[in-house]
Protein backbone atom coordinates (compact mmCIF):
# COMPACT_ATOMS: atom_id res chain seq x y z
CA UNK A 1 0.00 0.00 0.00
CA UNK A 2 0.97 3.61 -0.50
CA UNK A 3 1.26 6.05 2.38
CA UNK A 4 -2.36 7.17 1.97
CA UNK A 5 -3.52 3.55 2.21
CA UNK A 6 -1.47 3.13 5.39
CA UNK A 7 -3.18 6.15 6.90
CA UNK A 8 -6.61 4.80 5.95
CA UNK A 9 -5.79 1.44 7.57
CA UNK A 10 -4.87 3.22 10.81
CA UNK A 11 -8.06 5.31 10.73
CA UNK A 12 -10.16 2.19 10.10
CA UNK A 13 -8.44 0.37 12.99
CA UNK A 14 -9.17 3.33 15.25
CA UNK A 15 -12.82 3.60 14.22
CA UNK A 16 -13.43 -0.13 14.66
CA UNK A 17 -12.09 -0.04 18.23
CA UNK A 18 -13.52 3.21 19.58
CA UNK A 19 -13.38 4.18 22.42
CA UNK A 20 -10.48 1.80 23.18
CA UNK A 21 -6.89 2.87 22.65
CA UNK A 22 -5.18 1.07 19.79
CA UNK A 23 -1.64 0.42 18.68
CA UNK A 24 0.02 -0.96 15.63
CA UNK A 25 3.26 -1.34 13.77
CA UNK A 26 4.51 0.72 10.84
CA UNK A 27 6.52 -1.21 8.28
CA UNK A 28 8.79 0.20 5.61
CA UNK A 29 12.33 1.03 4.71
CA UNK A 30 14.89 3.82 5.13
CA UNK A 31 16.61 4.76 1.87
CA UNK A 32 19.19 7.55 1.87
CA UNK A 33 17.81 9.02 5.11
CA UNK A 34 14.24 9.07 3.75
CA UNK A 35 11.75 6.92 5.62
CA UNK A 36 9.19 5.16 3.44
CA UNK A 37 6.21 3.67 5.27
CA UNK A 38 4.75 0.98 3.05
CA UNK A 39 2.35 -0.85 5.36
CA UNK A 40 0.88 -1.03 8.84
CA UNK A 41 -0.85 -3.65 10.89
CA UNK A 42 -2.76 -3.51 14.14
CA UNK A 43 -1.43 -5.14 17.27
CA UNK A 44 -3.83 -7.33 19.22
CA UNK A 45 -5.35 -5.79 22.34
CA UNK A 46 -5.46 -7.49 25.70
CA UNK A 47 -2.60 -9.96 25.35
CA UNK A 48 0.69 -10.23 27.21
CA UNK A 49 3.72 -8.25 26.03
CA UNK A 50 5.62 -11.44 25.22
CA UNK A 51 2.79 -12.53 22.93
CA UNK A 52 2.71 -9.13 21.20
CA UNK A 53 6.45 -9.39 20.56
CA UNK A 54 6.02 -12.83 19.02
CA UNK A 55 3.08 -11.58 16.95
CA UNK A 56 5.25 -8.77 15.55
CA UNK A 57 8.05 -11.18 14.67
CA UNK A 58 5.60 -13.54 12.96
CA UNK A 59 4.05 -10.76 10.86
CA UNK A 60 7.44 -9.40 9.80
CA UNK A 61 8.55 -12.92 8.90
CA UNK A 62 5.46 -13.36 6.72
CA UNK A 63 6.20 -10.06 4.98
CA UNK A 64 9.75 -11.24 4.24
CA UNK A 65 8.45 -14.48 2.75
CA UNK A 66 6.35 -12.60 0.20
CA UNK A 67 9.13 -10.13 -0.57
CA UNK A 68 7.51 -7.11 1.12
CA UNK A 69 9.26 -4.45 3.17
CA UNK A 70 9.74 -6.11 6.52
CA UNK A 71 11.42 -3.50 8.67
CA UNK A 72 9.74 -2.07 11.75
CA UNK A 73 10.03 1.69 11.21
CA UNK A 74 7.67 2.90 13.92
CA UNK A 75 4.43 2.41 15.73
CA UNK A 76 1.14 4.16 16.27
Amino acid sequence: PHESQVIMKIVKHSQENMPELISGLLVGIDIDEVLYVSNSFPLPNGIANEDVSQFQLDILDHFKRVNMDAYNVGCY
